[in-house]
């Protein structure tokens, strides 16, 4: 009898322990979205749009009921058939210290891809966004960019200058889920 109820005391205990309020340690989101936007100073290339669809997951360190750093990458499908991933660093504030509060998303890094017909981009990666946590369901609105240099030599069409700049300007919806610390 005593090997029961101490074993019923342990469960207890360890129900107990994991359903605390984790504030901090490692916390992650599995996310999918949805970026409609254009071309920003695209002369050689011609106006193309630039919707696509994202998927991504980040991982980090919660620091405090506010406060996460981590990094990441996003997989952007273009409607076009091409495609372009980004590797980035996160900082992300919850306004309130409860399960459902608002929340401040910033991302910067570096964009690699097939984005064009015979163009192979890479360069930075910048994405900010606003939403609302309901437990682990995190939906938000937010600007993606991606300030893209190529070699002009690459399209055929203007041989005398070297390179040209693009921004592929998004407005993005997603949907995330999260794991870990922040219970």
């Amino acid at each position: 009898m005593k090997k029961i109820n101490f074993t019923i005391v342990l469960l207890l205990v360890c129900m107990a322990t994991f359903a605390q309020n984790l504030d901090r340690g490692y916390r992650g989101f599995a996310e999918a979205g949805f970026a409609k936007g254009g071309l920003k100073d695209a002369t050689v290339l011609g106006a193309q749009n630039v919707n696509r669809l994202n998927i991504s997951t980040v991982h980090g360190y919660q620091f405090n009921p506010r406060f996460y750093l981590g990094g990441g990458f996003v997989n952007h499908f273009y409607t076009e058939g091409h495609y372009a991933f980004a590797l980035f660093a996160n900082i992300r504030v919850d306004i309130l210290q409860k399960a459902k509060t608002p929340f401040v998303d910033f991302r910067g890094g570096h964009c690699y891809g097939d984005f064009a017909d015979d163009l192979d981009l890479e360069d930075g990666y910048l994405a900010f966004s606003v939403g609302y946590r309901f437990n682990h369901c995190n939906f938000s609105i937010g600007w993606e960019a991606s300030p893209m240099e190529y070699s002009k030599s690459e399209t055929g069409k203007l041989p005398d200058a070297k390179t040209a700049k693009i921004v592929a300007n998004a407005l993005m919806i997603k949907f995330a889920f999260d794991w870990g610390a922040r219970q």
